[in-house]
């Protein structure tokens, strides 16, 4: 923690909170709303949260929960609107940079849909419905893991979820 040498007030730096990426009042990890976001794309809010504090003892709100997905979604879109312009320029993205290892694993693909309802308005609850198809996909390299027994077991690497609203909107968690 620094602050100015003359004591002014309100001068206090934390210059190791920026190198690390933390936020001003952040209580909750990127990792835990990684986690979250991850199992709200599956799970309804409630069970996702439910489920957040099965896995990591830490108890979330559904609202905090869709607070978190809200951020993400805005991130997406804002990453997907830098790369379709980057495209409409003529520049090709560039592939994200895979280790020599992980390029060798097989690559496991799974997916499915799920229709989900949208207000086609904001803040009317009384409004009709639209039912739209949601496309979820599981991008992994599968490899093997030694037990201290020996044992062989299949491991997950570099997992990537990826969603498609009406194969209009794309999003990458």
């Amino acid at each position: 923690m620094g602050r100015c040498p003359r004591g002014c007030h309100g001068s206090q730096q934390a210059p190791l909170d920026q190198t690390l990426g933390i936020e001003a009042y952040q209580q909750t990890s990127d990792e835990i709303k990684r986690l979250g976001c991850l199992l709200a794309v599956l799970l309804p809010y409630d069970l996702a949260a439910w489920l957040l504090k099965q896995l990591s003892g830490i108890v979330v709100s559904d609202d905090s929960l869709w607070q978190w997905v809200q951020v993400k979604g805005v991130q997406a879109r804002q990453a997907l609107q830098r790369q379709l312009s980057e495209l409409a320029s003529g520049q090709l993205p560039s592939p994200e940079p895979l280790p020599a290892e992980l390029a060798e694993l097989p690559l496991v693909i799974a997916a499915d849909g799920v229709k989900i309802p949208f207000r086609p308005n904001l803040g009317t609850p009384r409004v009709k419905l639209r039912w739209r198809e949601v496309k979820v996909a599981i991008l992994a390299r599968l490899g093997d893991k030694l037990t201290r027994t020996g044992k062989q077991l299949p491991q997950l690497y570099q997992r990537r979820v990826v969603a498609v609203l009406d194969d209009i909107h794309a999003f990458e968690a």
